[in-house]
Protein backbone atom coordinates (compact mmCIF):
# COMPACT_ATOMS: atom_id res chain seq x y z
CA UNK A 1 0.00 0.00 0.00
CA UNK A 2 1.29 3.77 -0.75
CA UNK A 3 0.44 5.99 1.80
CA UNK A 4 0.71 10.31 0.81
CA UNK A 5 -0.28 12.93 3.39
CA UNK A 6 -1.73 15.84 1.84
CA UNK A 7 0.23 18.74 3.14
CA UNK A 8 -2.72 21.69 2.58
CA UNK A 9 -3.46 23.65 5.82
CA UNK A 10 -7.17 22.33 7.35
CA UNK A 11 -7.68 25.79 9.45
CA UNK A 12 -8.68 27.78 7.05
CA UNK A 13 -11.85 26.92 4.32
CA UNK A 14 -11.45 27.19 1.15
CA UNK A 15 -14.03 27.69 -1.38
CA UNK A 16 -13.07 27.43 -5.47
CA UNK A 17 -16.14 28.24 -7.81
CA UNK A 18 -15.01 26.37 -11.30
CA UNK A 19 -15.31 27.96 -14.64
CA UNK A 20 -14.86 25.29 -17.49
CA UNK A 21 -13.06 26.91 -20.75
CA UNK A 22 -13.12 25.61 -24.17
CA UNK A 23 -10.84 25.24 -27.06
CA UNK A 24 -10.73 23.68 -30.69
CA UNK A 25 -8.28 21.96 -32.31
CA UNK A 26 -8.44 20.19 -35.72
CA UNK A 27 -11.86 21.29 -35.77
CA UNK A 28 -12.85 19.51 -32.06
CA UNK A 29 -14.12 21.29 -29.07
CA UNK A 30 -11.31 20.16 -25.55
CA UNK A 31 -12.08 20.82 -22.06
CA UNK A 32 -9.21 22.65 -20.34
CA UNK A 33 -8.29 21.64 -17.34
CA UNK A 34 -5.86 23.14 -14.55
CA UNK A 35 -4.22 22.50 -11.18
CA UNK A 36 -3.51 25.42 -8.46
CA UNK A 37 0.18 23.89 -6.64
CA UNK A 38 2.88 25.37 -8.63
CA UNK A 39 5.40 23.15 -6.34
CA UNK A 40 4.27 20.11 -8.30
CA UNK A 41 4.70 19.71 -12.40
CA UNK A 42 5.33 17.70 -15.35
CA UNK A 43 9.39 19.57 -16.20
CA UNK A 44 10.49 17.41 -19.09
CA UNK A 45 8.14 15.04 -21.22
CA UNK A 46 9.58 13.71 -24.84
CA UNK A 47 8.96 10.53 -27.23
CA UNK A 48 10.77 8.59 -29.57
CA UNK A 49 10.30 6.14 -32.72
CA UNK A 50 7.71 8.67 -33.97
CA UNK A 51 8.10 9.88 -37.51
CA UNK A 52 8.10 13.63 -35.44
CA UNK A 53 9.13 13.34 -32.11
CA UNK A 54 8.28 15.69 -29.06
CA UNK A 55 11.10 17.05 -27.05
CA UNK A 56 9.50 19.30 -24.23
CA UNK A 57 12.48 19.67 -21.64
CA UNK A 58 12.57 21.86 -18.61
CA UNK A 59 9.47 23.41 -19.10
CA UNK A 60 8.65 24.38 -15.50
CA UNK A 61 4.73 25.06 -13.84
CA UNK A 62 2.80 26.13 -16.41
CA UNK A 63 0.15 29.10 -15.53
CA UNK A 64 -3.10 27.36 -14.00
CA UNK A 65 -1.50 24.16 -13.79
CA UNK A 66 -1.94 23.48 -17.62
CA UNK A 67 0.63 23.77 -20.08
CA UNK A 68 -0.88 23.87 -23.77
CA UNK A 69 1.98 22.71 -26.30
CA UNK A 70 -0.42 21.45 -28.89
CA UNK A 71 0.61 24.09 -31.50
CA UNK A 72 4.50 24.17 -30.81
CA UNK A 73 5.12 20.19 -29.77
CA UNK A 74 4.19 16.96 -31.78
CA UNK A 75 4.48 13.19 -32.64
CA UNK A 76 3.24 11.14 -35.40
CA UNK A 77 3.10 7.46 -36.42
CA UNK A 78 1.43 5.01 -38.28
CA UNK A 79 -1.66 3.11 -37.44
CA UNK A 80 -0.06 -0.24 -36.03
CA UNK A 81 3.03 1.51 -34.43
CA UNK A 82 4.29 2.61 -32.12
CA UNK A 83 6.18 5.65 -30.10
CA UNK A 84 8.29 5.22 -26.75
CA UNK A 85 8.14 8.14 -24.10
CA UNK A 86 9.89 9.83 -21.28
CA UNK A 87 8.46 11.59 -18.56
CA UNK A 88 10.31 13.62 -15.69
CA UNK A 89 8.43 15.86 -12.28
CA UNK A 90 9.42 18.11 -10.02
CA UNK A 91 7.99 17.89 -6.64
CA UNK A 92 8.26 14.59 -5.32
CA UNK A 93 7.08 11.04 -6.73
CA UNK A 94 4.08 10.83 -8.92
CA UNK A 95 1.63 8.71 -11.12
CA UNK A 96 1.40 9.29 -14.54
CA UNK A 97 -1.24 8.94 -17.20
CA UNK A 98 -1.82 9.88 -20.74
CA UNK A 99 -4.83 9.93 -23.28
CA UNK A 100 -4.74 10.37 -26.85
CA UNK A 101 -8.77 10.95 -28.45
CA UNK A 102 -7.79 8.51 -31.15
CA UNK A 103 -11.81 9.12 -33.04
CA UNK A 104 -11.34 12.88 -32.57
CA UNK A 105 -14.39 13.13 -31.09
CA UNK A 106 -13.19 16.02 -28.44
CA UNK A 107 -13.29 13.98 -25.67
CA UNK A 108 -10.78 11.50 -23.72
CA UNK A 109 -12.70 7.96 -23.17
CA UNK A 110 -11.81 6.54 -19.83
CA UNK A 111 -11.58 3.18 -21.16
CA UNK A 112 -10.16 3.34 -24.69
CA UNK A 113 -8.15 6.55 -24.44
CA UNK A 114 -6.32 5.64 -21.81
CA UNK A 115 -2.85 5.16 -23.73
CA UNK A 116 -0.85 4.49 -20.73
CA UNK A 117 -0.67 4.72 -17.07
CA UNK A 118 1.92 3.94 -14.26
CA UNK A 119 1.15 1.58 -11.42
CA UNK A 120 3.85 2.64 -8.64
CA UNK A 121 4.64 6.49 -7.70
CA UNK A 122 8.43 7.75 -9.10
CA UNK A 123 10.05 11.04 -10.14
CA UNK A 124 10.25 9.70 -13.59
CA UNK A 125 8.20 7.34 -15.73
CA UNK A 126 8.84 5.75 -19.21
CA UNK A 127 6.59 3.73 -21.21
CA UNK A 128 5.23 3.45 -24.93
CA UNK A 129 2.18 3.99 -27.03
CA UNK A 130 0.66 2.40 -29.67
CA UNK A 131 -1.64 3.77 -32.18
CA UNK A 132 -4.64 1.66 -33.04
CA UNK A 133 -4.78 0.36 -36.12
CA UNK A 134 -9.07 1.80 -36.08
CA UNK A 135 -7.68 5.28 -35.40
CA UNK A 136 -8.71 8.34 -37.32
CA UNK A 137 -5.71 9.51 -39.57
CA UNK A 138 -5.14 13.23 -38.69
CA UNK A 139 -3.93 15.48 -36.07
CA UNK A 140 -5.67 15.13 -32.71
CA UNK A 141 -4.59 15.73 -28.99
CA UNK A 142 -2.51 13.42 -26.26
CA UNK A 143 -3.18 15.22 -22.63
CA UNK A 144 -1.04 13.79 -20.08
CA UNK A 145 -1.13 14.24 -16.54
CA UNK A 146 1.23 13.43 -13.31
CA UNK A 147 -0.70 12.88 -9.82
CA UNK A 148 0.97 13.28 -6.61
CA UNK A 149 -1.55 11.17 -4.57
CA UNK A 150 -2.49 8.64 -6.93
CA UNK A 151 -0.18 5.40 -8.22
CA UNK A 152 -2.01 4.85 -11.61
CA UNK A 153 -2.70 9.01 -12.17
CA UNK A 154 -6.23 8.52 -11.78
CA UNK A 155 -7.58 12.19 -12.47
CA UNK A 156 -10.80 13.56 -14.73
CA UNK A 157 -8.88 14.94 -17.29
CA UNK A 158 -11.43 18.55 -17.39
CA UNK A 159 -10.91 18.95 -13.77
CA UNK A 160 -10.03 22.42 -12.60
CA UNK A 161 -9.56 21.99 -8.75
CA UNK A 162 -6.68 19.61 -9.09
CA UNK A 163 -4.02 20.43 -6.61
CA UNK A 164 -1.40 17.24 -6.93
CA UNK A 165 0.12 17.81 -10.15
CA UNK A 166 0.03 19.55 -13.52
CA UNK A 167 -1.40 18.34 -17.05
CA UNK A 168 0.38 18.82 -20.28
CA UNK A 169 -1.40 18.71 -23.95
CA UNK A 170 0.83 17.73 -27.19
CA UNK A 171 -0.60 17.38 -30.69
CA UNK A 172 0.24 13.57 -31.89
CA UNK A 173 -0.68 13.05 -35.63
CA UNK A 174 -2.29 9.83 -36.97
CA UNK A 175 -0.57 8.34 -40.05
CA UNK A 176 -2.08 5.97 -42.63
CA UNK A 177 -0.83 2.49 -42.82
CA UNK A 178 2.18 2.85 -45.47
CA UNK A 179 0.35 1.85 -49.08
CA UNK A 180 1.56 -1.07 -50.82
CA UNK A 181 4.58 -0.73 -53.38
CA UNK A 182 4.72 1.58 -56.48
CA UNK A 183 2.92 -0.39 -58.98
CA UNK A 184 1.55 -2.89 -56.81
CA UNK A 185 -1.82 -2.66 -55.73
CA UNK A 186 -2.63 -6.31 -55.25
CA UNK A 187 -3.60 -7.78 -51.83
CA UNK A 188 -1.00 -9.93 -50.56
CA UNK A 189 -1.50 -13.32 -51.38
CA UNK A 190 0.69 -16.46 -50.21
CA UNK A 191 1.18 -18.94 -52.84
CA UNK A 192 1.65 -22.84 -51.65
CA UNK A 193 2.84 -25.37 -54.30
CA UNK A 194 0.39 -27.95 -56.26
CA UNK A 195 -0.34 -31.38 -54.27
CA UNK A 196 2.24 -33.19 -52.68
CA UNK A 197 2.73 -36.87 -52.02
CA UNK A 198 4.42 -39.30 -49.61
CA UNK A 199 4.33 -42.54 -48.77
CA UNK A 200 4.50 -43.60 -44.87
CA UNK A 201 6.45 -46.98 -44.05
CA UNK A 202 4.71 -50.28 -42.42
CA UNK A 203 2.99 -48.91 -38.83
CA UNK A 204 3.81 -45.25 -39.81
CA UNK A 205 1.00 -42.85 -39.21
CA UNK A 206 2.90 -39.06 -39.65
CA UNK A 207 5.46 -37.90 -41.91
CA UNK A 208 6.92 -34.13 -41.77
CA UNK A 209 6.25 -32.93 -45.50
CA UNK A 210 9.08 -30.08 -46.18
CA UNK A 211 8.13 -27.69 -48.86
CA UNK A 212 8.58 -23.73 -49.96
CA UNK A 213 5.67 -20.95 -50.22
CA UNK A 214 6.13 -17.67 -51.12
CA UNK A 215 4.05 -14.62 -51.01
CA UNK A 216 3.17 -11.53 -53.69
CA UNK A 217 1.68 -8.18 -53.80
CA UNK A 218 1.71 -5.43 -51.16
CA UNK A 219 3.19 -7.21 -48.49
CA UNK A 220 6.79 -8.45 -46.94
CA UNK A 221 6.89 -12.19 -45.43
CA UNK A 222 8.39 -12.77 -42.73
CA UNK A 223 11.73 -14.50 -43.32
CA UNK A 224 14.02 -17.27 -41.55
CA UNK A 225 16.36 -15.83 -38.75
CA UNK A 226 19.18 -16.82 -36.27
CA UNK A 227 19.61 -16.90 -33.15
CA UNK A 228 23.33 -16.08 -31.01
CA UNK A 229 24.60 -16.54 -27.67
CA UNK A 230 26.74 -13.14 -28.57
CA UNK A 231 25.10 -10.58 -28.06
CA UNK A 232 27.78 -8.10 -26.52
CA UNK A 233 31.54 -7.10 -26.22
CA UNK A 234 32.29 -7.83 -22.23
CA UNK A 235 34.69 -10.85 -21.69
CA UNK A 236 32.73 -14.22 -20.09
CA UNK A 237 34.39 -17.79 -20.58
CA UNK A 238 31.93 -20.67 -20.12
CA UNK A 239 31.40 -23.98 -21.03
CA UNK A 240 32.34 -27.49 -20.40
CA UNK A 241 35.97 -27.81 -19.21
CA UNK A 242 37.20 -24.86 -20.73
CA UNK A 243 40.73 -26.12 -19.33
CA UNK A 244 40.87 -29.15 -21.73
CA UNK A 245 42.28 -31.14 -18.58
CA UNK A 246 39.22 -32.42 -16.77
CA UNK A 247 38.36 -35.71 -16.51
CA UNK A 248 35.83 -38.06 -18.92
CA UNK A 249 32.75 -37.72 -16.98
CA UNK A 250 30.78 -35.99 -19.49
CA UNK A 251 28.87 -32.75 -19.16
CA UNK A 252 26.92 -30.07 -20.52
CA UNK A 253 26.47 -26.60 -21.23
CA UNK A 254 23.10 -24.92 -21.50
CA UNK A 255 21.77 -21.71 -22.95
CA UNK A 256 18.43 -20.19 -21.98
CA UNK A 257 16.86 -17.75 -24.50
CA UNK A 258 13.53 -15.63 -24.52
CA UNK A 259 10.70 -15.64 -26.28
CA UNK A 260 10.35 -14.36 -29.58
CA UNK A 261 7.49 -12.59 -30.97
CA UNK A 262 7.01 -15.13 -33.96
CA UNK A 263 7.13 -18.83 -34.35
CA UNK A 264 9.62 -20.68 -35.85
CA UNK A 265 11.51 -23.59 -36.35
CA UNK A 266 14.32 -24.88 -34.92
CA UNK A 267 16.32 -27.33 -37.25
CA UNK A 268 20.20 -26.99 -36.45
CA UNK A 269 22.64 -25.59 -33.98
CA UNK A 270 26.11 -24.49 -34.35
CA UNK A 271 28.62 -25.33 -31.97
CA UNK A 272 32.15 -24.54 -31.36
CA UNK A 273 34.77 -26.99 -29.98
CA UNK A 274 37.92 -27.00 -28.52
CA UNK A 275 40.25 -29.72 -27.29
CA UNK A 276 43.94 -29.26 -27.75
CA UNK A 277 45.09 -32.65 -28.29
CA UNK A 278 43.76 -34.40 -25.52
CA UNK A 279 42.36 -37.48 -27.42
CA UNK A 280 40.38 -37.69 -30.58
CA UNK A 281 37.11 -39.69 -28.53
CA UNK A 282 34.60 -36.73 -29.40
CA UNK A 283 31.08 -36.03 -29.59
CA UNK A 284 27.93 -33.28 -29.18
CA UNK A 285 24.46 -33.88 -28.88
CA UNK A 286 21.77 -31.50 -28.34
CA UNK A 287 18.54 -31.39 -26.61
CA UNK A 288 15.92 -28.87 -26.90
CA UNK A 289 13.38 -27.99 -23.97
CA UNK A 290 10.56 -25.75 -23.57
CA UNK A 291 11.32 -23.56 -20.58
CA UNK A 292 8.40 -22.07 -18.19
CA UNK A 293 11.65 -21.04 -15.76
CA UNK A 294 13.25 -17.23 -15.54
CA UNK A 295 15.68 -15.74 -17.91
CA UNK A 296 18.41 -14.81 -16.29
CA UNK A 297 17.87 -16.11 -13.20
CA UNK A 298 21.42 -17.63 -11.51
CA UNK A 299 20.57 -21.14 -11.76
CA UNK A 300 18.05 -23.25 -14.59
CA UNK A 301 15.23 -25.34 -12.90
CA UNK A 302 14.90 -28.85 -14.95
CA UNK A 303 11.74 -29.28 -13.63
CA UNK A 304 10.54 -26.27 -15.95
CA UNK A 305 11.89 -28.10 -18.92
CA UNK A 306 10.06 -30.31 -21.41
CA UNK A 307 11.98 -31.81 -23.74
CA UNK A 308 10.83 -31.30 -27.62
CA UNK A 309 13.68 -32.12 -29.73
CA UNK A 310 17.24 -33.67 -29.64
CA UNK A 311 20.05 -34.47 -32.22
CA UNK A 312 22.06 -37.73 -32.73
CA UNK A 313 25.13 -37.88 -30.84
CA UNK A 314 27.59 -36.50 -33.39
CA UNK A 315 31.30 -37.20 -33.99
CA UNK A 316 33.53 -34.02 -35.04
CA UNK A 317 37.30 -33.71 -35.63
CA UNK A 318 39.32 -31.70 -33.27
CA UNK A 319 39.13 -28.31 -33.54
CA UNK A 320 36.81 -25.81 -34.90
CA UNK A 321 32.98 -25.92 -35.57
CA UNK A 322 30.19 -27.76 -36.64
CA UNK A 323 26.38 -27.20 -37.69
CA UNK A 324 24.50 -30.34 -35.49
CA UNK A 325 21.18 -30.93 -37.22
CA UNK A 326 18.19 -31.95 -35.14
CA UNK A 327 16.71 -35.59 -35.82
CA UNK A 328 13.65 -33.72 -36.79
CA UNK A 329 12.68 -29.63 -36.41
CA UNK A 330 11.23 -28.37 -33.60
CA UNK A 331 8.41 -26.04 -33.58
CA UNK A 332 9.03 -22.93 -30.95
CA UNK A 333 5.43 -21.52 -30.85
CA UNK A 334 5.47 -17.53 -30.50
CA UNK A 335 6.16 -16.31 -26.90
CA UNK A 336 8.05 -19.99 -25.80
CA UNK A 337 10.69 -19.40 -23.66
CA UNK A 338 13.37 -22.45 -24.79
CA UNK A 339 16.54 -23.98 -23.88
CA UNK A 340 19.81 -25.59 -25.47
CA UNK A 341 21.44 -28.08 -24.07
CA UNK A 342 24.87 -29.15 -25.71
CA UNK A 343 25.98 -32.81 -24.22
CA UNK A 344 29.28 -34.24 -24.15
CA UNK A 345 28.70 -37.93 -23.31
CA UNK A 346 30.81 -39.69 -20.49
CA UNK A 347 33.86 -41.59 -21.71
CA UNK A 348 34.63 -38.66 -24.52
CA UNK A 349 37.93 -37.12 -24.45
CA UNK A 350 38.50 -34.03 -22.60
CA UNK A 351 36.68 -31.03 -24.73
CA UNK A 352 34.87 -28.01 -24.37
CA UNK A 353 31.81 -26.23 -26.32
CA UNK A 354 30.46 -23.03 -25.75
CA UNK A 355 33.61 -21.56 -24.65
CA UNK A 356 34.33 -17.87 -25.51
CA UNK A 357 36.74 -15.76 -24.12
CA UNK A 358 35.15 -12.46 -25.82
CA UNK A 359 31.50 -11.67 -27.32
CA UNK A 360 29.32 -13.38 -24.57
CA UNK A 361 27.25 -11.46 -21.89
CA UNK A 362 24.60 -13.88 -21.68
CA UNK A 363 23.74 -16.11 -19.04
CA UNK A 364 25.85 -19.63 -19.34
CA UNK A 365 25.13 -23.08 -17.08
CA UNK A 366 27.28 -25.80 -16.83
CA UNK A 367 26.28 -29.11 -15.14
Amino acid sequence: MNIKINNLATSCLVAVFALFTWFSADAQVYCTPAAQNANRYINNFSTTLGTLNISNLNSGFSTGGYGNFYNTQAVSQVQGGSVDFSADFVGGTFGFRAWVDWNKDGTFDPVTEVVWNSSTYSASHTGTITVPLTATPGDTRMRIVCHWLSTTGTIDPCTTTFTYGEFEDYKFTVLGAPPPPVGDTTPCTIVCPGDIYTTLGGGECSAFIHYNVFAQGGCTPFLPFGLTQNVGSASLSDGIDCSSTAGTTGGSHWRAYAAQTQSFNLNAVEVGFYNQGYGTNLHCQIFVYSYTGTIGASTLNTAQMTLIGQSANETFTTFGKKTINLTTPVSIPAGTKFVVEQRRPAGDSPWSTGCSFSGQTGKSYIS
